[in-house]
């Protein structure tokens, strides 16, 4: 009902909300896809250098890292900031008068339409994230494939990969967050070759793709707490252990 043009609601309450929470969404979204980064990067190391690893990615490094992708994201981000503003508007179809969200000068700029939101975006956003995790799992596959060979030879035992847990946890988190990038990736080409900036003015293909699109970001930014629980036998004890007073009561 509040997506509705002709609901009331939709002027009094979703287009300015949707207006000061989309820079925060757009920061989270890119903090949790480089929170995977890291993640995949993490289980990448361990499996081809696990002699090294301990020592190289410390607890101290892994809380640094977390805490630049949280900066990276808000600066990446904020050119989202100035591209709208909130202003008083005369709705005559309504006889009253809303805070409404309107494009500023810097929205039509050349840089935010030319160079942000069709090159820097779309790089930062989705080529980037896929590269490096595309790679960084693939490489832990390929090694555990290749360890498995290794054993297999060795003791006769039927080939398989025995994935352990926490590099399953990481490519399963990895798989949601690459299908999220690829539909990102198709939404944003039949969006640019379509030039079309409102969702109703949308093909049926980037309706879908948008769609789906969404929906995965929204997996991609709430399943991962399921993940920790399924795969991580140590997250759930250190889970319980800090909310054990809650658990028993």
């Amino acid at each position: 009902h509040s997506m509705d043009p002709d609901s009331l609601i939709l002027y009094k309450f979703t287009m300015p909300a949707s207006l000061v929470c989309e820079p925060f969404i757009m920061v989270l979204i890119t903090g949790s896809v480089y929170t995977t980064v890291i993640l995949s990067l993490d289980r990448c190391l361990a499996v081809l250098r696990p002699l090294h690893w301990a020592s190289i990615l410390t607890r101290r490094r892994m809380k640094l890292a977390l805490l630049l992708v949280f900066i990276f994201a808000v600066v990446v981000d904020s050119p989202v900031y100035f591209q709208a503003e909130l202003r008083v508007a005369y709705f005559p179809k309504f006889n009253d008068s809303f805070l409404s969200g309107r494009p500023t000068e810097y929205y039509f700029s050349w840089f935010h339409q030319e160079v942000y939101l069709r090159h820097i975006m779309p790089v930062v956003q989705i080529i980037v994230p896929l590269v490096l995790i595309v790679t960084s799992n693939a490489a832990i596959v390929a090694k555990l494939f290749q360890h498995k060979r290794k054993s297999s030879a060795l003791q006769g035992k039927p080939r398989g990969v025995d994935f352990s847990k926490l590099t399953a946890q990481v490519i399963a988190i990895s798989v949601i967050t690459l299908t999220s990038r690829v539909l990102a990736a198709a939404n944003f080409y039949i969006v640019t070759e379509e030039e079309i900036f409102y969702i109703k003015y949308c093909s049926r293909a980037c309706a879908w793709t948008g769609a789906f699109n969404i929906f995965f970001i929204k997996i991609n930014s709430s399943v991962n707490f399921v993940f920790y629980c399924f795969f991580g036998g140590k997250f759930r004890k250190v889970f319980k252990t800090t909310f054990g007073c809650f658990l028993c009561q």
